[in-house]
């Protein structure tokens, strides 16, 4: 759900965060491109942790690893340039960002030990996530944004599930994994 710079309305829908069983949230361009105090406020008021793993700003955090049934899923975020490539320059060096496949390889060496599953909240499109994919050993799922895909049947790049739900809530995304020993074994993924 994408914030709209209009105060009352951007409230609401951070309520609307606030209730939903959200474990992490990733921004995308158009929450980056706000005023950060407006943003501040509205990611104070939902409450829920901002990860952003090539994003240099105050008050997110590069991974966040939740632990469902004894099995410890790190969940990583990276937006690239190309997402807000045709804003406006004094727009575009207020938005800090890194490499993400170099941030994404090294969070995942932090964490090696430390999780079981790794998944990318990503907001590139899904070419890019793609991209990706195919650069990075040892991610198992990247959930795609800004580009809105609606993907049936999600493609698995170098052991990589790239799955997208659309916009707007449309669809729900629904993940599977299975594992074997502490191993993924499988993975498929659907919206509904």
């Amino acid at each position: 759900f994408t914030k709209t710079h209009r105060s009352y309305k951007d409230s609401l829908m951070a309520e609307a965060y606030k209730i939903l069983p959200y474990d992490v949230i990733l921004y995308g361009d158009q929450e980056l491109t706000m005023d950060p105090k407006a943003l501040d406020n509205l990611t104070d008021q939902m409450d829920i942790p901002v990860v952003s793993t090539n994003l240099k700003r105050k008050g997110v955090v590069p991974s966040k690893i939740i632990n469902r049934g004894g099995v410890r899923v790190a969940v990583l975020g990276v937006m690239d340039e190309y997402a807000v490539k045709y804003y406006p320059e004094e727009i575009k060096e207020k938005i800090e960002l890194l490499d993400p496949v170099e941030s994404i390889k090294n969070e995942i060496d932090r964490l090696s030990n430390k999780a079981d599953i790794f998944v990318l909240l990503s907001h590139n499109g899904f070419d890019i996530d793609q991209n990706i994919a195919q650069k990075i050993d040892g991610l198992d799922i990247i959930v795609g944004s800004h580009s809105q895909s609606s993907i049936e049947s999600p493609e698995e790049v170098n052991g990589t599930l790239i799955v997208q739900a659309g916009k707007a809530g449309y669809y729900i995304g629904v993940v599977d994994v299975s594992m074997k020993d502490g191993k993924v074994v499988e993975k498929t993924g659907k919206i509904d």
